[in-house]
């Protein structure tokens, strides 16, 4: 596969709301081959997370899938 590797991730994104208080935000990135899970309550934080695994994933040469 030419050294690209990939990985699969599921998200999950729901809002919660607590004694009449606004919707809160929430959201789970799970790795589907590690099974680790990363829990967010701020979409800036879920955002900065995915733009650091882009990163720091290996160079594909540019294309996507």
């Amino acid at each position: 596969m030419n050294g690209i590797r990939h990985h699969t991730y599921l998200l999950r994104v729901w809002s919660e709301t607590d004694h009449g208080r606004a919707p809160a935000f929430r959201a789970a990135l799970t790795d589907v081959t590690t099974q680790e899970t990363r829990y967010f309550d701020e979409a800036e934080a879920l955002a900065m997370h995915l733009k650091r695994l882009h990163r720091d994933a290996p160079d594909d040469g540019g294309r996507t899938t």
